[in-house]
């Protein structure tokens, strides 16, 4: 949902390092499982990476923040199955999906649909926990009772909180359908998703210390990684990589 600024902090910090930005573009949203949208980003990876001796030796570092640490370490499997030399760098999630139950976080509870996920997400990215988890609840009681929910109405509701951090109604909107878009199919691809294989690389979890309902990726993704270090950044799941 980013463009690939999510990283560039990151990615600032990592020079000579050659950094790359895999973008969840027109192409990426025409894969239909996590398989293959993760080959569809190795290609890319391996084709920037050079090819020959320098692509056999240069070790390559996949990472991933939230829903990305599914496809990074899906992404690792491939890679190291492929012989590369490949370490994984999860960023406070879990590599399965759904995530557990709680109205606190995306897919915690009965998924309400690209669009009103996106509304939530951004909500709670700009602060507007409480809000979040209100609705959430409250929708997930009309969509249970009624079979569907009125996103538009959550739209405006939502607007009315985040306008007071200084967000425009168009920059809201097209944050809201880029990213309603890319939600639906991700969940989509991966409803549920759990790994087939374990990983037997490097890899390592970074937890946000202020989002303790994240803290369950650590019990969930040693089950699927043999070699995985945990640490904590910094700050909240929304804030960690700036």
């Amino acid at each position: 949902m980013s463009g690939g600024a999510t990283f560039q902090t990151i990615a600032n910090e990592l020079k000579p390092c050659r950094v790359s930005a895999l973008i969840y573009d027109a192409e990426a949203l025409q894969c239909n499982s996590v398989p293959e949208l993760a080959a569809c980003y190795n290609r890319r990876v391996l084709a920037d990476s050079g090819e020959g001796e320098a692509q056999a030796t240069a070790p390559i570092i996949v990472a991933g923040y939230s829903y990305g640490c599914v496809l990074a370490h899906q992404m690792g499997l491939q890679l190291h199955k492929a012989g590369v030399h490949v370490g994984v760098v999860m960023f406070d999630l879990e590599v399965t999906w759904p995530p557990p139950e709680s109205n606190d976080r995306i897919d915690g509870y009965k998924f309400l649909g690209g669009e009103a996920e996106a509304i939530l997400l951004i909500s709670r990215a700009l602060g507007k926990f409480d809000f979040a988890m209100k609705e959430a609840v409250e929708l997930n009681r009309i969509l249970a009772e009624s079979g569907s929910i009125d996103v538009d109405a959550l739209h405006e509701r939502a607007f009315e909180h985040l306008a007071q951090r200084g967000m425009s109604k168009e920059l809201f909107t097209q944050l809201v359908k880029r990213g309603g878009t890319n939600i639906q199919q991700l969940h989509t691809i991966a409803d549920p998703w759990e790994p087939s294989e374990v990983l037997d690389s490097p890899a390592l979890l970074v937890l946000a210390p202020d989002s303790m309902e994240f803290a369950t990726a650590r019990e969930i993704n040693e089950k699927f990684c043999t070699q995985m270090e945990v640490v904590h950044g910094k700050g909240s799941h929304y804030n960690m990589m700036q």
